[in-house]
């Protein structure tokens, strides 16, 4: 370690400087993170960040800096920092991304927390779901963890999503990640991994954006567009999954069976339509911001 290169409190208002003036306004925050986690490839560990104010005169590690300003600069151009530091926190646990896989968000909390409210007040706790898009595999790998007799199908039509989440099972669930079975899923087609049996719950969070002015320029740079687009694979409309799960779930559903999917706040009526209520009755839950975010459907009885 060179004493005389830079301390933690310079290092991070550098950082901060950069990013502000490179206009990302998160700036402040993200400067704390990437200096944090600059120590975790230097030192073998990362610096928790109470401790960056704690020990803000110290030198920083030998290296650290240029792999900082690095990591600015591509900040700046619009990489997402959660691939930048190469996870991200959903639900309180650390989840590995990265290139290839769409970074988890808020709203998703939201899905989860609908999901294990409402299936812990079912007769009897869940046993088997299916997940459609596993993704990083939060969705999937929270509910596992709430349910400890829960075992769950995920699918994804993409090898670098079902890697991230084999890996983030194996860190998150231990030997328990055997719970969990991915499934790579033709594009065309999102249901002839799931054929054998009914399940309690089928849950998804689904490309639904049907055009580029429906999220960020940086988000379509960077992130996935079979993740966020359903047009991009194999045509159609925005609406195509919800469409194929409201045909066929309820033939895939043990009685007073669940679907769970995370929606559009502009198309929420014509996608709770897909759900003929002589079949289902549902429900939509609003997010943190106040929009409609979550459709939950259960099977009538009887």
């Amino acid at each position: 370690m060179n004493r005389d290169v830079m301390t933690i409190s310079r290092l991070i208002e550098e950082t901060q400087h950069r990013l502000t003036r490179g206009k990302v306004v998160s700036g402040p925050a993200e400067a704390r993170i990437l200096v944090a986690e600059a120590f975790r490839e230097s030192l073998g560990h990362p610096l928790p960040l109470p401790d960056l104010t704690l020990k803000s005169g110290d030198a920083v590690p030998t290296g650290a800096v240029e792999k900082v300003r690095d990591q600015v600069i591509r900040r700046v151009g619009g990489e997402p920092l959660q691939y930048l530091i190469g996870w991200q926190v959903f639900l309180g646990h650390e989840y590995r991304v990265g290139p290839g896989v769409l970074v988890p968000r808020p709203e998703t909390e939201g899905l989860v927390d609908c999901a294990m409210k409402s299936l812990a007040q079912s007769a009897s706790p869940p046993r088997s779901g299916i997940e459609i898009g596993v993704g990083s595999g939060v969705i999937s790998i929270e509910l596992l963890k709430h349910f400890p007799e829960l075992r769950m199908r995920a699918s994804d039509a993409s090898p670098q999503a079902l890697e991230y989440a084999k890996i983030n099972a194996h860190a998150l669930l231990g030997s328990d990640a055997a719970r969990l079975e991915l499934l790579k899923a033709d594009a065309k087609e999102i249901w002839p991994a799931f054929v054998a049996g009914k399940v309690d719950f089928i849950i998804s969070n689904p490309p639904y954006l049907g055009g580029e002015d429906e999220c960020s320029k940086d988000v379509i740079r960077h992130e996935p567009q079979m993740a966020l687009f359903p047009n991009r694979t194999v045509g159609g409309d925005a609406d195509r999954f919800y469409r194929e799960i409201a045909l066929r779930a309820a033939e895939r559903l043990n009685p007073e069976g669940f679907v769970f999917l995370e929606i559009p706040h502009t198309r929420v009526a014509s996608i709770t339509a897909f759900f003929a209520p002589k079949v289902w009755k549902t429900e939509i839950i609003s997010d943190l911001s106040q929009r409609p975010r979550i459709l939950k459907a259960q099977l009538w009885t009887g």
